[in-house]
């Protein structure tokens, strides 16, 4: 056998045995755990009329077996995504005893529409939304609902809304961001209920503007947005995940072959159950109450909080 086939069969075997780890860790990222809270939890599919309208309120309910009334979340999922692609997570969330409604958006983003706009009506529907629950017009299930204690989260264009929500709704008693680019009165104004938002820490592999960036209300350059919206919101907590990858809270992370998850294989980004795990770790204690030193306790060193 010759030197240099002695070579490639050397390297081939070298590949076969690191695909063959590849592939063990990418089912290990993969496994879908249980929710990790004390509380079972179902999930149903609702509508209900939407008042002075023939249109019709869709949303999915995560209701955990908890006695009495239970804190509401409403969660906004991110740009073309529906509440159930989340259902992993949401299911966690609602596991430690919050009644979660995902509400299903309109939002297929037409030509030339601005996200600010976008995130707008959204914000403005997530108080439909509890108008409706409020008034004993939604379903009877979410008649387990806690009004006195409501809060919102929400994905990507989500967690824009939600902001939004909170700026112009008082009855939600904290928000919280995953991920998401603030848009609209909140980026200059700020909130003033708690507010809490997760972002990815930037890499060599963003993208960034050709000198100093620039604020536009449409186009967020470097965090402009996000910093102004801290500034301006003297309950609001930031914390900054190392190696967040966005997709990661909705199920999507959870599926998908070699090339999909490769990143997470080979340690370049967290897992989706990892990324899970931050999220229903922080959301269930904020929404508890907990202040900035209170979690700053996480058992998470990706995650940097200020």
């Amino acid at each position: 056998m010759t030197r240099s086939r002695r070579i490639a069969l050397a390297v081939a075997w070298i590949l076969v045995v690191l695909a063959a780890v590849l592939d063990w860790r990418i089912a290990h990222i993969s496994d879908v755990s249980k929710p990790s809270g004390k509380f079972t939890v179902s999930h149903e599919h609702v509508s209900w009329p939407r008042e002075k309208s023939d249109a019709r309120i869709e949303a999915d309910v995560w209701t955990p077996a908890a006695d009495g009334k239970i804190p509401l979340l409403l969660f906004s999922p991110g740009l073309g995504q529906e509440p159930s692609a989340y259902s992993v997570m949401l299911a966690d969330i609602a596991s430690h005893g919050y009644l979660i409604v995902g509400v299903a958006h309109d939002t297929a983003l037409q030509n030339g529409e601005q996200f600010t706009r976008i995130a707008g009506n959204i914000g403005r529907e997530l108080s439909v939304v509890l108008d409706s629950i409020s008034a004993a017009v939604a379903p009877s299930l979410l008649g387990a609902a806690d009004l006195t204690r409501v809060g919102a989260f929400g994905h990507s264009l989500g967690g824009a809304a939600v902001a939004v929500a909170l700026y112009n709704d008082p009855r939600f008693k904290a928000g919280a961001d995953l991920d998401g680019t603030v848009f609209g009165e909140p980026v200059t104004l700020g909130v003033r209920q708690p507010f809490l938002l997760m972002l990815a820490k930037f890499t060599i592999f963003d993208s960034k503007p050709d000198g100093p960036p620039e604020f536009t209300p449409d186009n967020d350059q470097l965090r402009i947005h996000e910093d102004s919206m801290m500034a301006h919101s003297p309950n609001a907590i930031r914390l900054t995940v190392d190696g967040l990858r966005h997709m990661n809270f909705s199920d999507k992370g959870f599926r998908g072959g070699f090339v999909a998850q490769f990143p997470e294989a080979v340690g370049l980004r967290i897992s989706a159950p990892r990324t899970v795990e931050i999220a229903t770790w922080y959301i269930t204690r904020f929404f508890a109450g907990e202040t900035r030193e209170q979690l700053r306790q996480a058992p998470f060193g990706e995650v940097e909080i200020r």
